[in-house]
This record gives structure tokens, C-alpha cells and sequence, in this order.
């Protein structure tokens, strides 16, 4: 079941605040970088489709277009990442079978240390992935589903 969630939830599991004015609600995320020459702002907004929306813009005067457009793409892409881990109900724990150890992008760990930080895997998919890009062995392991509700029980 994919839930709705409001922006109000989003800024909450961000760590942000709400931005409300004349209607419009904005969670400002401070990705991107501000200097004397450069200045970044970084908003999310939810859409009319109930999706949530990344909007960045760059002024940096010095840069050309392409470079300030490949530094949007990539603030853009970060902010939409954070908000899937934000979001997802459901981490999933490749766990090997022979100890019980966690595998975490190449490298085991104890399953309390791995739920301290369980945003990881948000799907089955993504954890065979990276098993498979480290090559380890599909069947020395096992893809256990942790519910967020349940890693909150152990903060």
C-alpha cells in the first residue's frame, strides 16, 4: 500500500519546518552550496497529483549555464533520494545466513548497528543489487523487510 503523505509528515522525518505563505507551503532544505559568488536555495513543494516536487535555484554569475544547470541536476537528484528514504515504510536487511551479520554497501555489520542508520535498501531489488555488485553469493543470504515503526523502537 503506498500511503499519501503530507508535507507536513515530510518535513517532520526531514528534520525541516514548513514554509506557509499566501497558500504556498515549502519545506527549504539547505543542500547546494552558498558562498560570496555563489547562492543556492532549495525547496520542496507538493504538486496538484499529490507528488512531492524538488525546485533548486543557482545564482552564480560567474558559472556558465551548463554548469549551473549539471549543479541543479544534482541537488535535485540528492533532495528526491532523501525524500524516498524520508518516506519509505519498509527497509529491507540483506542478513547472511551462517551469522546473522548485516550486509551494508560491501561491508558486515552487527544487525544493532545497522538499524541505527536502516535506510539502506528501500526494496528488495536494491539489496540484490548490491549484493550482486559485490559479489557475494545470493543464496548465503537472506532479504528480511524491517517496518519503520519498528527501527523507531530501538532509537
Amino acid at each position: 500500500m503506498n500511503k499519501k503523505h503530507n508535507i507536513y509528515e515530510l518535513a517532520e522525518r526531514l528534520g525541516y519546518k514548513v514554509w506557509e505563505k499566501n497558500g504556498l507551503k515549502r519545506i527549504y532544505v539547505n543542500e547546494g552550496y552558498n558562498t560570496r559568488k555563489m547562492s543556492t536555495t532549495t525547496f520542496i513543494w507538493l504538486d496538484e497529483g499529490g507528488e512531492f516536487k524538488v525546485s533548486c535555484h543557482i545564482d552564480c554569475p560567474s558559472q556558465s549555464w551548463n554548469w549551473i544547470k549539471s549543479q541543479k541536476e544534482k541537488v535535485v537528484s540528492y533532495v528526491e533520494k532523501k525524500i524516498c528514504y524520508a518516506l519509505a515504510d519498509t527497509f529491507y536487511l540483506p542478513v547472511r545466513k551462517a551469522d546473522g551479520m548485516v550486509f551494508d554497501k560491501g561491508l558486515m555489520t552487527s544487525r544493532e548497528k545497522f538499524m541505527l542508520h536502516p535506510e539502506v535498501y528501500l526494496s528488495e531489488e536494491d539489496a540484490i543489487k548490491d549484493l550482486k555488485e559485490y559479489d557475494e553469493i545470493l543464496e548465503e543470504y537472506e532479504i528480511i523487510p524491517i517496518c519503520r515503526e519498528d527501527t523507531k523502537k530501538r532509537e
